[in-house]
């Protein structure tokens, strides 16, 4: 659930941005005590401090805003509430409490959200349950697959409640991330493009040992691995099955305890040689 800062999007703006100076429909910049829910987790209260004032504050249809400085909100509101919608379409879900988006600029502040939540220091994005952290470094490249990355997992955890296995989890952020990241940028004229560093064949996981992995692995670049992985899997997942079938499939999956061969045998009448064109289409991906 945490985006790696080591892969690098390429965003080649071409034209105007539109839209940029118009607020998502239905955002609105509150003062803290007019916001709809007031409720922090204790990571939240750590971050604003009771120093409320100093934040700007704001709300859109699915989602309560904090932000350091004012300026990435309308836009940032504008792309989640865009995202939410694709992925109702995808998987449809009832969302009953708002989600919560944190956007911090201070790197220092950063590195202590990262080490009271036990996550990676170079990460960028995180997502906890119902809330969603980014840092916004004017120091570095725009991340412009962060908020949908994240957006992904935030939705998984409303549907799941954090049962997924983990290269389910990550490989659909990724691959969906990615997706609607390119979608969205699209349509308002700016391109993206992947700069994805060369794995070294020697780090990619066998595939029983990256189905059965229920933490990430400790080296950067054998993470790096795990989440090319479990794309490229979930991918082709997705293709064979279709997508429309997701929320069949994982129920599927959750009643035979995550076994995909045996889901595959006895849901969906795949054989052994069904199977090893799986793998087969997945490495080809990894190519």
């Amino acid at each position: 659930m945490l985006r790696n800062a080591c892969m690098r999007i390429v965003g080649c703006a071409i034209g105007l941005w539109i839209g940029m100076a118009v607020p998502c429909e239905a955002y609105q910049e509150r003062a803290w005590r007019e916001l709809s829910d007031r409720t922090l987790s204790r990571m939240g209260r750590a971050l604003l401090r009771g120093q409320t004032r100093h934040w700007t504050h704001a709300e859109s249809p699915h989602f309560i805003y904090h932000a350091a400085v004012p300026d990435p909100l309308p836009g940032l509101a504008r792309e989640a509430e865009w995202v939410v919608a694709e992925l109702a379409r995808r998987v449809p879900a009832d969302v009953d409490a708002p989600g919560r988006i944190y956007v911090l600029t201070d790197r220092r502040a950063w590195q202590r959200l990262m080490q009271v939540s036990g996550r990676r220091p170079e990460g960028i994005a995180l997502q906890i349950k119902n809330e969603i952290f980014l840092l916004r470094d004017p120091d570095q490249p725009p991340a412009y697959v962060d908020l949908p990355h994240e957006l992904v997992h935030w939705w998984l955890w409303g549907l799941y409640e954090g049962t997924l296995p983990l290269w389910i989890e990550e490989g659909l952020a990724e691959y969906w991330g990615w997706q609607l990241a390119q979608t969205y940028h699209r349509q308002r004229q700016r391109h993206l493009y992947r700069d994805r560093p060369t794995i070294s064949p020697t780090l990619w996981l066998p595939w029983d040992e990256l189905l059965a992995r229920t933490t990430y692995p400790a080296e950067v670049e054998a993470n790096r691995a795990f989440y090319r992985q479990s794309e490229a899997l979930m991918a082709t997942l997705l293709e064979r099955v279709g997508q429309a079938e997701l929320h069949n499939w994982i129920r599927h999956m959750q009643a035979a305890d995550w076994q995909l061969e045996q889901v595959m045998h006895d849901s969906y009448g795949w054989n052994e040689a069904d199977m090893i064109r799986l793998w087969q289409q997945v490495e080809k991906r990894l190519k």
